[in-house]
């Protein structure tokens, strides 16, 4: 679908095209990015109405995202393939069964961008974001909702081995099944900043971090009845910082976060079974941040 463009073009969505999912072969993806460097690809906001002709995809003239129906087909949405400088805005997938978003080239890339991308729906599996060879990946403004793949492995925004310092920044995870909404296993330091979980149910914990992070000014809550863990921080972790988060509802609110952080700070603890004692932070029914020592 991205055949034509060349570097520095951006590729629009258009709102009268249809794209048929059903037929897409297995190893394929719907829209490979096989051409060129620096591509831009955008949906947009149409003023001529509804455009679903026999529903595949579509326009939404509410909220501005061009959609994409991938019918739970056994197809990645979006393959980056092996190129720098790609970014996808204002684009909308739903009933994705492998990844909607595959970042995966084979050998390190720059500077992957997702802004105001949506992932979510009734028949969503998979993965929201996979990604690994990656610098620098960012997610902003995005909405990940759904349930996603259970294997050990996974998360519904998967940063793998030699992914390098992903951002994700005010987001929004509406997470009703999934092993982890975040896993970080890359190098370098991830940034996590101003989103917000809301987990009815994940297998394990809401945040898995196996390299260090910095994880601030985030609200993580159990909306549902199920029992997991806020943030888990492995021996790779060593160094992290989890500050300004609000935590609530969870088993531990973050799991070995003693041994392995080296700053935790300033967080609000809300009804979870057990939590770190270094810091200044605050236990009580009443959430509110600490005030700064």
């Amino acid at each position: 679908a991205l055949d034509n463009a060349i570097s520095g073009d951006t590729v629009w969505i258009k709102n009268d095209s249809t794209y048929e999912m059903d037929g897409v072969d297995q190893q394929a993806a719907a829209f490979d990015v096989d051409v060129d460097n620096n591509i831009e690809i955008k949906g947009f906001k149409s003023n001529i109405g509804d455009c679903d002709e026999g529903g595949t995809y579509y326009q939404d003239t509410t909220d501005g995202y061009a959609i994409i129906d991938a019918k739970s087909g056994a197809f990645d949405v979006f393959d980056a393939g092996d190129f720098d400088y790609l970014r996808w805005h204002n684009i909308k997938i739903v009933n994705s069964n492998q990844n909607a978003f595959n970042l995966t080239p084979t050998t390190d890339k720059l500077a992957y961008l997702l802004d105001n991308c949506w992932v979510g729906g009734v028949g969503t599996s998979g993965k929201a974001v996979s990604s690994n060879y990656v610098n620098g990946a960012k997610l902003y403004r995005c909405i990940i909702e759904g349930s996603f793949s259970t294997s050990p492995i996974a998360g519904a925004v998967f940063f793998s081995a030699s992914s390098y310092s992903p951002v994700i920044a005010q987001c929004v995870f509406n997470i009703t099944g999934a092993e982890r909404a975040v896993y970080y296993s890359g190098t370098g330091m991830m940034v996590l900043d101003g989103c917000i979980f809301n987990i009815a149910d994940v297998d394990s914990q809401v945040i898995r971090i196996s390299n260090p992070a910095v994880i601030k000014n985030n609200v993580i809550c159990n909306s549902g009845e199920e029992v997991f863990d806020g943030i888990k921080v492995y021996s790779g972790g060593k160094g992290a910082r989890v500050y300004n988060n609000i935590i609530a509802g969870v088993n531990n609110s973050i799991l070995d976060g003693d041994t392995y952080c080296y700053y935790i700070d300033h967080n609000d603890f809300y009804d979870c079974s057990a939590n770190p004692t270094i810091g200044n932070n605050n236990i009580t029914a009443n959430p509110q941040f600490v005030d700064a020592a």
